[in-house]
């Protein structure tokens, strides 16, 4: 029988030092790549491809109850639209609650989740480290069940403390758990699963990762302005708008004129905006606009973006 990785749930291998699943031993319980991740913080190799289409049809074949993680900064069309393509009993979790503005109202998005987007299905609101948060899922939970999601959005630290003999590898970058990673808890079996791939702007996912309670800014823009993040990607509006950027403060933004051609031989897109829309950077922000304006975007992909209709209304800096 193949033992597999506990961290990970990659096949282990003693054979290739080079392919995934090497460990020295097979004695070993966890392959060098999770073991290096854990205890040295060495996220250089921990990103890999998987193919999100094979995830879910390989899912659709099982049976059991299915809970869909998407954290608070990625409530996008593209992570949704996963989430309709599994067809078995399934639960809604919005992750890293404990990250949003205190006055955010969890219901107003539970409402906007099924007026914008059809959702029918339960939706639970977790946060990190809460054992409210572990019971409303164990509420839910049957003989089999599959925790599913995007890459990086926290399903694997949820089960990390649901599971007292069994650590899960955790990093901050996407995709860290490989295979279908199989966990017996008490009477139930429980099935940890490789992240969702999708499009986001990979270089900024590390720099981007929220610790701490997000504070929005607002920033009012005029038409001669641009917002900057990180010297990556440049936003400039055809009209004066107020914008408010959600993030956690791990990434710098400046504000610069039209005299500064920083960013400006990037790639061009160009977004019509209604008032009240959310501009999501996949897997990194978002923006809440608040007026109609035309939005021209330097150093970003159209797949690496997605707007929607918001859920905050006249959010403030808290």
């Amino acid at each position: 029988m193949t033992k597999i990785c506990r961290g990970c749930g990659i096949p282990l291998q003693n054979i290739n030092s080079n392919e995934l699943g090497y460990v020295k031993s097979l004695s070993m319980d966890y392959c060098m790549r999770c073991f290096r991740i854990q205890n040295y913080g060495d996220y250089q190799n921990a990103y890999v491809e998987k193919d999100a289409i094979k995830i879910l049809k390989k899912l659709n074949t099982k049976k059991g109850m299915v809970f869909f993680f998407v954290d608070f900064l990625n409530l996008h069309e593209e992570s949704i639209s996963y989430f309709k393509q599994i067809f078995l009993p399934k639960v809604f979790v919005v992750s890293k609650m404990d990250l949003i503005p205190k006055n955010i109202s969890f219901e107003k998005i539970r409402g906007w989740l099924k007026d914008v987007y059809g959702i029918e299905e339960p939706i639970l609101f977790t946060e990190k480290n809460s054992k409210s948060s572990v019971k409303k899922i164990e509420e839910w939970m049957r003989e089999k069940n599959y925790f599913v999601g995007l890459t990086n959005a926290g399903k694997s630290s949820i089960l990390n403390q649901m599971l007292e003999n069994t650590v899960l590898t955790v990093s901050k970058m996407p995709n860290t758990t490989l295979e279908f990673l199989p966990i017996h808890w008490n009477d139930k079996m429980i099935y940890d699963t490789p992240g969702l791939s999708y499009h986001y702007v990979k270089e900024l996912v590390m720099k981007s990762n929220a610790l701490t309670r997000i504070k929005p800014i607002t920033y009012p823009l005029k038409s001669i302005a641009s917002l900057v993040v990180e010297r990556f990607f440049r936003i400039s509006s055809d009209t004066d708008v107020s914008m408010t950027y959600f993030e956690s403060s791990n990434l710098k933004i400046e504000k610069i004129y039209e005299k500064n051609t920083i960013l400006m031989e990037k790639t061009k897109i160009e977004l019509d905006i209604n008032p009240e829309s959310l501009l999501f950077i996949k897997g990194v922000c978002f923006f809440y606009i608040k007026g109609k304006c035309r939005l021209t975007l330097y150093g970003l992909q159209k797949e690496e973006i997605a707007l929607s209709k918001s859920f905050l209304g006249g959010c403030k800096n808290e």
